[in-house]
């Protein structure tokens, strides 16, 4: 591990591209199927469509979810849950 992530918190990615996802693990990213079930930020950078439904289902309660991949795709959010689990929708262009 790079001295420079020793000592943080190091990002979880989902990512099915296997270059991609050794990419991320080089840099000190640890993939999804290693961590927690939920999370206090999630970033949905893909735009696409079925990733929303497991970004929205890993954002913990009280958590974030960052869309930074825009779609002109509908996507569901069912309104209740948003509510009840005081999730945080917030869009950015950039990081």
């Amino acid at each position: 591990m790079p001295e420079s992530a020793r000592g943080r918190c190091a990002p979880v990615v989902v990512e099915p591209h296997l270059g991609r996802l050794k990419l991320a693990v080089s840099l000190c990213a640890r993939h999804a199927e290693e961590g927690p079930d939920s999370y206090g930020f999630v970033f949905e950078t893909s735009g696409a469509p079925p990733a929303w439904e497991p970004a929205f289902a890993a954002v913990g309660n009280t958590g974030t979810l960052v869309v930074i991949g825009p779609t002109t795709v509908p996507v569901p959010i069912v309104a209740n849950v948003v509510v009840q689990r005081e999730i945080t929708i917030q869009g950015s262009l950039r990081l």
